[in-house]
């Protein structure tokens, strides 16, 4: 089980490093998430956020909650649920793809920097594995009332814990 917490379309501005590539966050907006989670032996999962001024996305896929994936566009702050979505990605550096089985939503995502980091713990029991990029997406899904284009710098996340 777990908790997480969202504040989305957080103006923000200067310039971000990641592992020392530049990213221009002028005029762009962030969101703060805390997930409280168990990890499970097994666990693996891909994540992609973005963050606008009127929109935000939230996907995830993998099963760090279970069969329950989050697909969600926030518009206004109001949530609305987009139908399940599968993050497709041959490599973190390489471009990502996320879409829907009726194709209503179809990203793409460009990496432009990438951190990862492994935690090995307890005797080399526990092993976390997790890999943060930076970049931009674009593609479309479905708003409240039509289909909405996204073009917005994103985080894309995977994450494995083998216990």
């Amino acid at each position: 089980p777990g908790l997480t917490q969202r504040s989305m379309s957080l103006a923000v501005s200067g310039t971000g490093h990641l592992n020392g590539v530049p990213i221009d966050v002028d005029k762009a907006y962030g969101s703060i998430v805390y997930s409280n989670v168990f990890l499970a032996p097994g666990v693996r999962t891909r994540m992609l956020t973005a963050t606008g001024a009127t929109h935000s996305l939230a996907i995830s896929d993998g099963n760090l909650l279970g069969d329950t994936q989050e697909a969600t566009l926030f518009v206004n702050g109001q949530p609305h649920g987009l139908p399940r979505v599968h993050i497709l990605q041959d490599g973190a550096e390489r471009p990502w793809k996320a879409r829907s089985a009726d194709g209503t939503v179809d990203l793409s995502f460009e990496p432009k920097a990438l951190y990862r980091a492994t935690d090995i713990r307890r005797f080399g029991r526990v092993h976390h594995d997790s890999t943060w990029v930076a970049g931009q997406l674009t593609g479309t899904v479905p708003g409240p009332k039509k289909v909405m284009k996204i073009d917005m710098v994103a985080l894309a996340e995977e994450h494995r814990f083998q216990g």
